[in-house]
């Protein structure tokens, strides 16, 4: 079967589906929540998530004014209860959480509120705003978790024990408009060996590359940018790399590895 041509104005449709998360705020003691289909997780170290909320919302208000927000997961089983996430909004529909059923926790570490239905909830400071179009995109840093332990030995979660909510989009029928929200009945599992096989030489060879690198930077800091580029020249060449790369390799080590590097472009 053949891909075909599909119309821009559709393909959000075509990105479905997405697992939408529950954020929530509080401000001057007014709690909203609203689903966001759109997030995710940006950084490794710091832990940085981002949710991505248009200006309009009441959640919007709460989690600027507030400096802190909490994000939810829900299962499939309160998929009755998701219009009073997703089609109502607080500014007019007040105490709509308690009005559908939701039950509110405050985190330990920040007093976010927090639902105590979701089976994943977590506590982030808002670290930044960054505008995206027709949304906001509101940068959090993780700085509490609570789960049901519903995973493995790994934190892996055991899918046959959860139905977590999917989200469809928007369709039409019978003059109506519903949201269309869906999940899974059982789970397949497949553990594919990590780069395994003829791909085991080429991994371990980035990873040595890049540990060098930051090491290399790290103990040497802090550095001009001149003599940090000079350092990871000779390390690419040790490898037949191209010093093309040496300035991605540079922001790898400071970004990612803590090395201290005077002269480096920062917005990138």
């Amino acid at each position: 079967m053949k891909l075909r041509k599909i119309d821009v104005s559709y393909g959000e449709k075509l990105l479905y589906p997405s697992k939408p998360t529950v954020v929530s705020a509080e401000h001057e003691g007014r709690i909203g929540a609203m689903l966001a289909s759109w997030w995710t997780q940006l950084s490794f170290k710091p832990f940085y998530i981002g949710v991505a909320i248009g200006h309009e919302r009441f959640t919007y208000k709460l989690v600027e004014k507030a400096g802190k927000f909490g994000l939810n997961f829900i299962g499939y089983k309160y998929v009755d209860k998701a219009p009073y996430l997703g089609d109502v909004s607080e500014r007019f529909f007040k105490d709509k959480l308690r009005r559908g059923g939701f039950n509110i926790f405050k985190g330990d570490s920040l007093g976010v509120p927090l639902l105590e239905e979701a089976y994943l909830a977590i506590e982030l400071d808002l670290v930044k705003k960054v505008s995206v179009g027709d949304h906001d995109l509101f940068v959090g840093e993780v700085r509490g978790i609570y789960a049901l332990e519903l995973f493995d030995e790994n934190y892996v979660w055991k899918l046959d024990m959860i139905r977590p909510l999917f989200y469809m989009g928007r369709v039409r029928a019978g003059g109506k408009t519903f949201r269309r929200y869906s999940t899974w009945e059982s789970a397949m599992y497949l553990d594919v060996e990590f780069a395994g096989g003829e791909l085991a030489n080429s991994h371990w060879r980035r990873h040595r590359v890049r540990r060098e690198v930051i090491e290399s930077l790290k103990k040497a800091s802090p550095l001009e940018l001149e003599d940090a580029v000079s350092m990871v020249k000779s390390i690419l060449e040790k490898y037949g790399l191209d010093d093309s790369d040496v300035i991605y390799y540079i922001r790898e080590a400071v970004y990612s590895g803590g090395a201290e590097i005077y002269g480096l472009d920062q917005s990138r």
